[in-house]
């Protein structure tokens, strides 16, 4: 089951909130010699440079699921952006995606 990360998780100082920045910490912590891996799809509308991002599912290796919601406050919004972009600039971090046709 996918753990929500949304305005709640990070204003309320949430379980989710909390697993989701340290399971990201922790991957990107991973070494060239053993890189971690994360499989992620993107939801939106017109998903381009001129599209809309709406939400990312990820899924770690060790089967923890989290789905980024980017609608809400954008101060709250910023935080999740900034967390994932530490995730997606990882050297160290295989990242996986299925289709990205619509993604990128």
């Amino acid at each position: 089951m996918a753990t929500l990360v949304d305005d709640d998780a990070f204003e309320n100082n949430s379980e989710a909130g909390f697993n989701f920045i340290s399971q990201v910490e922790e991957v990107v912590e991973a070494t060239k010699e053993n890189p971690a891996k994360v499989v992620f799809d993107c939801e939106g509308v017109d998903l381009s440079r001129k599209g809309t991002l709406e939400a990312v599912s990820l899924c770690f290796e060790n089967g923890l699921i989290f789905l980024v919601d980017f609608q809400g406050q954008k101060e709250v919004v910023d935080r999740r952006v900034s967390i994932l972009k530490k995730l997606f600039e990882s050297k160290n971090v295989r990242k996986i995606i299925h289709d990205s046709r619509m993604d990128c």
